[in-house]
């Protein structure tokens, strides 16, 4: 019997770290003549861990008669397919949706509901009907009970509201669901009047101007006061919240006890998933880029990367970019040099486990290292497996050395969409916005600048990121902010050192009125001068002024590093080349990083090499191909 924890401080079997590294099989979609042979490839890959989604609408072949033994069709054969996994010793995690997406028709759901809401009652009650029936598979087949069964994936991608772009079916095949504005409509004002209770003090919070909770309707950011697209912001987190629980709840009540987690739909960073977090055990990310990430796609996935690790302790992806879906005339098909700079890039920038989707190619999607029937694509394969070895020989439990933090806020990022859409209708749309700026003009230069002169840094986020406060906090952001923001950056005044402002500190409330407490405490700091002004072009140079130290550095400002400490005390580093050309040079390494006393070996476990070193690593050779990345541990001898 194994007992398996996924939470803060990682993934762990039996109380010790095991690598979390997974290939994504979806089962159903392949012949089952194959099933063994491609498992044996997963194995021989490296990886021990296989995920699956678990489609409601192919498993419910009639309306409420389920068939997870196989009986109408060799495919269905969930339990068997269990079964195989564990004699091949192979750990699952399970995704049963309902909703998978996962270019599926009907996004997984039977037919009958599948264009309806999550929190619409027809929905959820056949959500439980589904989880009943999938659950008595699921449940004697977890590890608690001697199964393969580790981790349970509840739903995939949660939006809200729930709606596609027409032009998407031409992408993948899914069913279209309009927006529907009437229903978002009478649950918003449902929503309002429960917080707020009368129509004067939603305007007071707001400032609106509704006569009577009627007039509400959803946001229409070009005419709506800010305060109010923000609330509307705020409703739409709540029902996603309200959605991840009752979802996990129906498996729990089916008698599922492994650790649970879900999957952010990728760059959208309006969604509150620290909010989320406490519902389930984990929150993983969500990256497909396409081919090389030219322009600033390399700086949107940087972003991605620290954000995440701004948001949680342990960072990993539950589904990463390992094949490309019928995006081939927009972006380019996805080279073998790509697949492998996806990850290792994802690594140096942070990211401690992820699960390759798709690891095995099916209908519509390609580029995989395993084939339809199982079979290798040797180059590509060997690829994988060098970026299997890198994630399963570095640690997932380390801090990233930065003097320097970002301040980011959630409204800042929301605020981009405030500008960019009309209403609700078109927030999933910006899933594919993979070279837009992600947050307000000032915020987005800093950031730029603080990345295109590789300075050590960290996106902070006041009472949320783990890890000791950055000496150093740089504020880019908007003049107006929420309340839980200011009661956490009046704390981080009260005991941190600088503050560099490169937009003045936010003293409004999202609704625009001055919060003169706080004004208050801004003047008081500036008074004893904790605070110093820049511009986005001069905060590299403000942040060296003030005392930030390099702990890791390029010959290049554009080949950018990242340095961790790590639990065990060794030293991770990261460099990225996202540039077009090669990089042969040094990366230097600050002393005071490494015990001067001890003897230290550098190891690359992407080609397993181990090298031991003569004195202090002060100075490192690397050699990078264009698009590239690597990432190496410096471990005491």
């Amino acid at each position: 019997m194994t007992h398996v924890s996924l939470g803060p401080d990682g993934f762990k079997l039996d109380g010790r770290e095991a690598p979390l590294v997974a290939a994504q099989f979806e089962y159903f979609r392949h012949n089952a003549l194959w099933w063994p042979r491609t498992l044996d490839a997963i194995k021989e890959a490296g990886i021990d861990l296989v995920s699956i989604f678990i489609c409601w609408d192919f498993h419910e072949p009639t309306a409420h008669d389920f068939d997870f033994t196989g009986r109408t069709n060799d495919s269905r054969n969930l339990a068997g397919f269990l079964e195989m996994c564990a004699e091949k010793q192979l750990l699952v995690l399970v995704r049963p949706g309902p909703i998978i997406d996962a270019e599926w028709e009907t996004r997984g759901p039977a037919r009958d509901v599948m264009t309806l809401d999550r929190l619409h009652p027809r929905f959820l009650e056949r959500t439980r009907e589904y989880v009943n029936a999938v659950c008595e598979v699921l449940a004697p087949a977890q590890v608690t009970a001697g199964g393969p069964v580790a981790l349970l994936g509840v739903d995939n991608e949660i939006l809200y509201p729930y709606n596609t772009p027409q032009s998407q079916f031409g992408v993948d095949g899914d069913v279209y669901i309009p927006y529907d504005a009437a229903y978002y409509d009478a649950q918003l004002r449902d929503w309002l009047t429960e917080e707020h209770g009368t129509i004067e003090v939603l305007n007071a919070a707001c400032g609106t101007e509704f006569g009577a909770w009627s007039d509400i309707r959803g946001p229409r950011y070009e005419e709506d006061p800010p305060g109010y697209s923000f609330e509307t912001f705020r409703f739409l987190n709540a029902k996603i919240r309200e959605f991840t629980w009752r979802c996990r709840d129906f498996y729990k009540q089916a008698g599922m006890v492994v650790p649970t987690y879900t999957n952010m739909k990728q760059l959208l960073g309006y969604i509150d998933w620290t909010a989320v977090a406490p519902e389930l055990d984990s929150i993983g990310m969500n990256l497909c880029m396409p081919r090389d990430l030219l322009g600033d796609q390399a700086l949107v996935a940087n972003w991605w990367y620290r954000l995440h690790r701004a948001r949680f302790s342990f960072p990993w992806a539950a589904e990463f970019q390992s094949g490309w879906i019928g995006l081939d005339d927009e972006f380019g098909f996805i080279s073998e040099d790509h697949s492998e700079y996806m990850p290792m890039a994802a690594q140096a920038a942070g990211l401690r486990g992820l699960n390759f989707y798709m690891f095995v190619e099916r209908d519509d999607w390609s580029y995989a290292p395993v084939n339809l029937t199982g079979k290798i694509r040797r180059n590509r394969f060997e690829r994988f497996q060098k970026v299997v070895a890198s994630y399963r020989g570095i640690g997932q439990m380390d801090q990233h050395i930065a003097d320097v933090g970002l301040l980011w806020s959630l409204e800042d990022h929301q605020s981009t969409y405030m500008e960019t859409d009309r209403d609700w209708s078109t927030l999933p749309n910006h899933w594919l916005t993979a070279d837009e700026a992600k947050a307000s003009p000032d915020w987005w230069a800093t950031f730029r600048a603080l990345v295109g002169a590789d300075v050590d840094f960290r996106l902070w986020i006041p009472g949320v990121s783990p890890g000791e406060v950055p000496k150093i906090l740089v504020h880019a952001g908007l003049p107006v902010t929420s309340g839980a923001f200011m009661k956490a950056l009046t704390d981080l005044l009260d005991t941190s050192g600088l503050l560099v402002e490169v937009s003045g500190l936010p003293t409004r409330t999202l609704a625009g009125v001055e919060d003169h407490a706080f004004r208050q405490v801004v003047a008081k700091a500036r008074s004893e001068g904790k605070l110093v002004p820049s511009s986005p072009e001069g905060v590299v140079a403000a942040v060296k002024a003030l005392g930030a130290r390099r702990y890791a550095w390029s010959g290049a400002h554009d080949v950018w590093t990242f340095v961790y400490e790590a639990s065990d005390e060794s030293v991770v580093l990261g460099v990225w080349n996202p540039r077009d050309c090669e990089y042969h040079g040094n990366v230097w390494l600050n002393p005071m990083l490494f015990d001067s006393s001890a003897a230290w070996s550098v190891e690359e476990p992407r080609i397993h090499t181990r090298a031991d070193l003569e004195g202090i690593p002060d100075s490192f050779d690397v050699e990078l191909r264009p698009h590239s990345a690597r990432v190496y541990r410096f471990v005491r001898r």
